[in-house]
């Protein structure tokens, strides 16, 4: 924790950045991403890596404080106390009801941060909630298996179907997806299931599928 004295020089110069690091240090607080851990996983435990020091690691990757796992895993190694095999076998394995009970969860205690600020949420139709579908398919990655390095293409490690709040300009639910060549629209039963009455749900062509329609006009859903 910095010094009070160091700590008053940054509000004053920077108040906007100790703000936001704040923000995500209260968002991303261990306790609450090993508590999220624990109430969705299947078959993953914690024994001697938390999930929330692999989470630290992958936000030094995410934001580019660190070039690789690797280096961002050299960079706090004592701390974590296992060994790199240890971390990539802990995130090899990570179950993807994890990662999205981690997006939703958090996503929700980002929301009440941004309706807390009168200026940041926006209406984009008056009296209704409006989301964005869309898919992502993850970059292929390096040929490191023997098997795939005679061919030119990267092995596609997943892919995801993101709904972004227009109003908040904020990701809140996610389906993440462990084969690459999966189509799209398999995945949109199990988003159907978590879209509730009242919301609109924007998206292209490729999701206009009868089944995934009706099934957002059952559930008083627009589109």
């Amino acid at each position: 924790m910095l010094p009070t004295a160091i700590l008053d020089r940054f509000v004053e110069r920077c108040p906007a950045v100790v703000m936001v690091r704040a923000t995500l240090e209260r968002l991303l607080r261990p306790e609450r991403l090993d508590q999220i851990f624990e109430d969705v996983r299947q078959r993953q435990y914690s024994k001697q890596l938390l999930f929330s020091q692999v989470v630290a690691v992958m936000a030094a990757v995410a934001t580019r404080t660190r070039t690789s796992v690797h280096a961002a895993y050299q960079a706090v190694k004592h701390q974590l106390g296992v060994s790199p095999a240890a971390l990539y076998d802990k995130l090899n394995h990570i179950e993807p009801e994890t990662s999205s009970a981690l997006v939703r969860q958090t996503a929700s205690d980002a929301a009440k941060v941004i309706d807390a600020m009168p200026a940041a949420k926006k209406e984009v139709l008056v009296g209704l909630e409006v989301f964005y579908l869309d898919g992502n398919h993850l970059a292929a990655t390096e040929h490191r298996l023997a098997e795939l390095r005679v061919t030119r293409e990267g092995p596609l490690p997943g892919q995801s179907l993101a709904l972004l709040d227009a109003q908040r300009e904020l990701i809140v639910d996610l389906v993440p997806c462990e084969d690459g060549h999966a189509q799209e629209r398999s995945l949109l039963p199990e988003l159907l299931e978590r879209i509730r009455a009242g919301i609109v749900i924007v998206a292209d062509r490729n999701f206009c599928t009868s089944k995934f329609l009706f099934g957002l006009a059952a559930r008083e859903a627009f589109f």
